[in-house]
């Protein structure tokens, strides 16, 4: 499996876990906003074929990837 294919796939499963509805109302609109911009990072992942420009997403896509992983482990405690 390529580099693009994986973090392709990191990204699906990040918006999967992203689940809004497992949280309380109050951080309804953070989670939602993270699932967005999964989705995003992921529509771009696989647009972009110039390597520059994949190159910037995939740096993007692995940085939100550590970002997010604390909110996905709180979200598997729900």
């Amino acid at each position: 499996m390529n580099d693009v294919t994986e973090l392709s796939q990191k990204l699906q499963d990040a918006a999967d876990k992203l689940d809004y509805s497992r949280v309380s109302w109050i951080d309804k609109h953070y989670v939602i906003d993270l699932n967005r911009k999964a989705n995003v990072l992921l529509s771009s992942l696989l647009r972009f074929e110039n390597k520059n420009e994949q190159g910037a997403v995939i740096e993007a896509a692995n940085n939100f990837l550590i970002t997010v992983k604390p909110v996905i482990e709180e979200l598997k405690k729900v």
